[in-house]
This record gives C-alpha cells, structure tokens and sequence, in this order.
C-alpha cells in the first residue's frame, strides 16, 4: 500500500480515477485513497448514503462497521482502510493457528506469507470486505475445532451478514459440533446452525426496511448480469472454460481492440484460477480433512453458481473470491515444503505479480 501510494504522487492520478471519497487531505486521500476504487466506492457509498437496488448485492456487515467507524475518523474512506487491515490480520492471525495445529509451523508461516502476496490481496488495505470475512469465517472454524460453538456460531453470523459465501461456514461447523451432539445431545448444534441462520433472518429484515425487498441481496446479482443457472456451479465452470478457450484463441489472434483483449485475459486468468483452486480442494480433502474440504468446496460452489451471462467476464472477480477460501492457501503452503529453490520461485513470482496488480489497481485498472 505505501511503495503503491508513491507511484500515485509519482503520477497523480486524473479524471474518472481520482478517488471519490476524501481522508484528511490531498496527502492523506493519496495513502488511504490507493486502492479506494471499484467495489470500494459502493461500500463507502452504502456507508455514507444507505441502499439501492443496485448495492444491494453487497451485504450490511462491513458498510455497517464503516458508518459508525466514519464517526470516530471523521472519514468513511479512513475507516473503511483501518477495518478491513485490521481484520484481514486477526484473518491471517486465525488461518495460521489453524495450519500449526494441522500441518505444523513451517506450513503456517508459509500460508501467512501466500495469503499476503496473493496477487489481490491488496483488498486487504482497501475498504473492501475480504479481510472481515477472513476473520469471521477463519475465527468461526478456529472456534468450532476446540469446541467452543457459541463463539464459532457468532462469527458464522457475521460472516453471513458480511458476504453469501458466509454460507459455506455452516456444513463444515456442523460436521465439527456432529461428535458433540452425539454425546451431549442436538441442542450442541442450536448456536452452529441457529445463529447463522438468524443472522441471515436479520440481514433480510434490514433489507425489507432499507429498500422494500427481503432478498434484495440475491435480486440485485441480477442487475450485475449474474444469474443462478439450472446446474449451478456445474454449468459455471463449463462457461469459465469454454470463454476461457475463446479467450486462448482471440489473444492467439493479437486483436487490436484492447476490449477483446482484455475480456480474453480475464476469461483466461479466472479459468486458470478456478483449476488450480478445485486442485488445491483435493489437496485440501488429502491433507487437512474433510472439514476443512467441504468449506472449500462450498466457497468454490457458491462462487461459480451465478456467473455472468450477458457476454462479460463470465467468473468475475473470482481471483478474489477464492481468496478467502484459506484451506487452499494451508494446502499450497504444504505443497512447498521441503523445496527451497520451489519456495523462493513461488513466492517471487507471487510478489511481482501483486506488484503489477497493485500499481494496476491504484490506476483504476480491472483487476478483480
């Protein structure tokens, strides 16, 4: 985020990629305002105005924290910032406890090292909600191993009430609280699957309120050309292949029309992702325990069961999606074990990879 903020006061930015929300002067608005562009704006714009139709597909949890966040900074754009850093490392802080105590502490430093030169991590220091969701869904399956469900039921909650692949949460804390409830009886499972499910009842109150519709948050995929087709993510993945294939022959073709480019690229990069992320799922399964593959399982499902139809980027955003889905990054880690030369590759690749992405972002580039 620094080195990034220097290439802005390098070359200031102009026109439609100068940030919209203000910090606490120009100098200020160039540090926290780096990365304050594409879904960021909509959630400053939910936490300084409320709801439409439209922002509905983003859910209250994180706007929520930003607006009473913006009464104490003064700034929305500030707030938004110091939450989500803040969350993302008591994220990284839970995902890596998790990796000691199933891999050991070479595979947890190692995954702590990939979640943060993950090419979009920089979403991470922007007022974006994957660093609430890390921490929400990492500290909830934290809890649920140690059997500490109340406070694993609460953290299902807001990671529901922060993204839909909150979801995702639920199987894998039931198959954990399952041994439990054999022995002390169903009630073990109320706060695992009664406090996710309420926090869902909640959020769909405050829907009806804000702008008259209950199931706004699913309504409003549409009016992102998403849509939930009739197999799902089965039927996902085969379009992400199939522009994916296209995608391979329009770049073979070097068109002159960067817009063919660019959707050729994306298309590409997200199928790539996509495979690489269901092989690391196996891994996950081989490796960790079913627990932990069937939360990727979910997030990858959840993921992949509304792409795009209306010509763009079929998967979108999915680099980020998959993000939060830290099992694989566990997965990965273990992976490198016991190769140095394999390790430095992958992480300097992963690093000047980020690097681009980042200065890409700040330029108000597509990235995820």
């Amino acid at each position: 985020m620094v080195f990034t903020a220097f290439t802005v006061l390098w070359y200031p930015e102009t026109g439609p990629g100068v940030p919209a929300f203000d910090a606490w002067g120009k100098l200020w608005n160039v540090f926290f305002g780096t990365f304050e562009h594409w879904d960021a704006d909509y959630f400053l714009q939910i936490a300084k105005r409320g709801y439409d139709s439209r922002n509905a597909a983003y859910m209250p949890a994180f706007p929520g924290l930003v607006h009473v966040g913006a009464w104490v900074t003064r700034s929305a754009l500030v707030a938004g910032v110091l939450i989500s850093f803040a969350a993302s490392i008591g994220g990284i802080v839970y995902v890596t406890r998790i990796a000691r105590d199933l891999l050991g502490a070479a595979v947890a430093y190692d995954t702590a090292i990939l979640l943060a030169v993950y090419p979009v991590a920089l979403v991470f220091t922007a007022p974006y909600s994957e660093g609430l969701f890390l921490l929400a869904s990492a500290g909830s399956l934290y809890y649920g191993a140690r059997g500490r469900f109340w406070a694993a039921g609460l953290l299902a909650g807001l990671a529901c009430a922060t993204r839909i692949t909150g979801l995702a949460v639920i199987p894998p804390l039931l198959l954990l609280a399952w041994p439990a409830a054999r022995r002390r009886g169903p009630l073990v499972l109320a706060p695992v699957l009664g406090l996710p499910l309420a926090a869902m009842v909640v959020v769909a109150a405050y829907y009806q309120h804000a702008v008259g519709d209950s199931l706004a948050f699913v309504h409003a995929k549409g009016e992102w050309g998403r849509h939930v087709l009739a197999l799902g993510p089965l039927q996902g993945t085969w379009m992400s292949a199939k522009a994916a294939y296209h995608g391979i022959v329009d770049l073979g073709g070097a068109p002159a029309d960067f817009s063919v480019t660019s959707l050729a690229a994306e298309n590409t990069i997200d199928f790539v992702v996509l495979a690489a992320a269901i092989a690391l799922t196996v891994v996950v399964f081989r490796r960790l325990g079913v627990v932990w593959g069937v939360f990727s399982t979910g997030i990858i499902a959840i993921a992949t069961a509304a792409p795009v139809t209306d010509g763009g980027e079929v998967l979108q955003s999915l680099p980020r999606y998959v993000m939060v889905d830290f099992p694989l990054f566990i997965a990965g880690a273990s992976l490198l074990q016991g190769g140095t030369t394999r390790r430095g590759f992958v992480f300097g690749a992963l690093t000047a990879l980020a690097s681009v992405a980042c200065v890409a972002f700040s330029r108000k580039l597509w990235v995820s």
